[in-house]
């Protein structure tokens, strides 16, 4: 009999009780109970069953060689999937648990592409109504300049501008203004004259325009309607003539666009060719050639007609 597999000792007792004998084929070895820490119950109902320590070593061995040349099927992972491999399944409820896996995983894609597709519809929605408000904002103050421009023009409807007129170190501007009137041909007195002073000017080499504020417009409308044509030496102002140029008082903004409307005029051949621009009655009005009569001017855009016809007059 051989030895123990366990304790190595071959000292065994002649009763089924004490010892065990390997059930695998071809093994004569018996294994002490005690070594196996079995009792009588455990020992008899492994009596059929029951490997030694050698033979399981030896089973073990053998599974591992078989491990080694034929790898265990394995699910195949996502990068493997995206790489296009093609995955192994050792039997067809692995395949049935990849599938249903792939399924769930492209579910759930479908799923956040599908929330994030409603994102975009939202921002896109946001989107559409920031841009609505700001082409809202955007017309409120256009509204609003132009009011303004209004009311700053209407505050002026009282004054006048003088260009032309020479500085002298000692003036008496309500003195020359008189003056002014009276070789215009329409008189105003002083009394009826609120303010009078001069105001800078970015022209270098002109003198500053002087500002006349009236108390009454009636007075302002009477000058200009005397449409005179004066120059310096008509109020005895010493040094060489010179022409006196007498309009509304335009803010800075009707300014520019009187001015844009002169270059207009000046492009199209002036008079001679039917062209004119004017101011009435703190309004710019501008007549094209086939006109007859002035069009309102009163922000750019109204203009914008006019720049293009000058483009194409200058084309052809």
């Amino acid at each position: 009999m051989d030895a123990c597999p366990v304790c190595l000792s071959n000292n065994f007792q002649k009763t089924s009780r004490a010892s065990i004998k390997c059930s695998s084929l071809g093994c004569v070895r018996w294994t002490h109970a005690s070594c196996l820490k079995l009792s009588y119950a455990e020992l008899k109902k492994r009596a059929n069953s029951f490997k030694c320590k050698t033979c399981e070593d030896r089973q073990r061995d053998i599974t591992s060689q078989s491990e080694v040349r034929t790898p265990s099927a394995k699910m195949p992972n996502q990068e493997e999937a995206a790489g296009g491999a093609s995955p192994v399944f050792a039997s067809d409820t692995q395949k049935l648990d990849y599938i249903i896996k792939e399924i769930s995983r492209l579910k759930n894609i479908e799923d956040k592409l599908g929330e994030l597709g409603s994102r975009i519809e939202l921002v896109d929605s946001r989107v559409t109504a920031a841009e609505a408000s700001i082409v809202n904002c955007q017309q409120n103050l256009a509204l609003q300049d132009r009011k303004s421009e209004e009311i700053l023009q209407y505050l002026r409807k009282d004054n006048l501008e003088i260009n032309g007129i020479p500085e002298q170190e000692t003036e008496d501007l309500w003195q020359i203004f008189e003056d002014l009137s009276k070789a215009a041909g329409y008189h105003i007195p002083k009394q009826h004259i609120q303010n009078i002073h001069r105001v800078p000017t970015k022209i270098q080499g002109k003198p500053k325009p002087i500002i006349v504020k009236l108390l009454h417009s009636h007075h302002k409308k009477g000058l200009l309607a005397a449409k005179p044509r004066l120059e310096t030496d008509a109020i005895n102002i010493p040094g060489d003539k010179a022409p006196i140029f007498i309009a509304d008082h335009l803010t800075p903004y009707q300014r520019q666009l009187f001015a844009d409307a002169r270059s207009i005029v000046r492009k199209l051949g002036g008079r001679d060719k039917g062209a004119s621009t004017w101011v009435f009655s703190r309004k710019i009005y501008l007549k094209v050639p086939g006109d007859t009569r002035g069009r309102l001017i009163s922000t750019a855009a109204d203009l914008a007609p006019f720049q293009r016809l000058t483009a194409t007059t200058a084309t052809s």
